[in-house]
């Protein structure tokens, strides 16, 4: 669910600004209302382009790079479910 909706915002013409850090707390969103949900597994870590080949890389609160359609975007996350 999580990527159709990414996928909708960043096709949408003068979409939303999607930062790295709210993009991360975008995706606790949706696995906390799939039901079952206990928590994250890991920190998620949520990179665009150049940021995603730094090892456990985690933006800045409110922040980070913003994806585009041009962009590369990397999505490390995992969640335990009861």
């Amino acid at each position: 669910r999580f990527l159709a909706w990414l996928e909708e915002q960043v096709n949408m013409d003068g979409g939303p600004e999607l930062k790295e850090h709210a993009l991360g707390l975008k995706m606790s969103e949706y696995r906390e209302a799939a039901g079952h949900f206990k928590g994250d597994s890991f920190e998620t870590i949520s990179a665009v382009d150049a940021n995603a080949s730094i090892i456990h890389y985690k933006p800045e609160e409110g922040g980070g790079a913003v994806l585009s359609k041009e962009c590369m975007y990397l999505l490390d996350t995992g969640g335990q479910y009861a």
